[in-house]
């Protein structure tokens, strides 16, 4: 939502701050700008799902000890 936001403001206001109508398709500025922006939302992306699994992975292993030690004291047997 964030990098929406950015490109939106950025395309909005781009004829101000860079002074030329065209600037979208003669100006570097806008491709490195939009290039950073999506490497910025993609590093965030992949961080967010790195971080999901890790918590999976976590969760599953104490999950599976919690089961086990459930077992081991269960004294209905």
């Amino acid at each position: 939502m964030v990098y929406c936001g950015l490109v939106l403001v950025v395309f909005s206001f781009g004829n101000e701050w860079f002074g030329d109508p065209n600037w979208t398709t003669n100006s570097h500025v806008s491709l490195l700008t939009l290039l950073g922006y999506t490497v910025a939302a993609s590093l965030f992306l992949l961080w967010a799902l790195y971080v999901l699994i890790r918590f999976a992975i976590a969760f599953r292993k104490a999950a599976t000890q919690l089961r086990c030690k459930w077992a081991e004291e269960d004294r209905a047997r």
